[in-house]
């Protein structure tokens, strides 16, 4: 109720895990497009020098095991 927007009843509160999912799934974008920002060259010249980056990456992400072919 309290997320709802003003017209239609609510207070017009952000939903906060709504939001936070948003700006991390923003953030996740931009870091495996390798966009030209100074934390994402950062994260992957520290930690993501291997050529087999992409792969890493998955697993670090999602638990499993995926290889690709790029």
């Amino acid at each position: 109720m309290i997320c709802l927007p003003k017209e239609e009843g609510g207070l017009g509160v952000l939903n906060l895990k709504t939001q936070n999912e948003a700006l991390l799934l923003k953030n996740l974008h931009k870091f495996y497009n390798k966009l030209d920002t100074l934390w994402v060259h950062l994260v992957w010249d520290k930690h993501y020098q291997d050529e087999n980056y992409l792969v890493i990456l998955k697993k670090d992400l999602f638990g499993g095991e995926i290889t690709l072919s790029f």
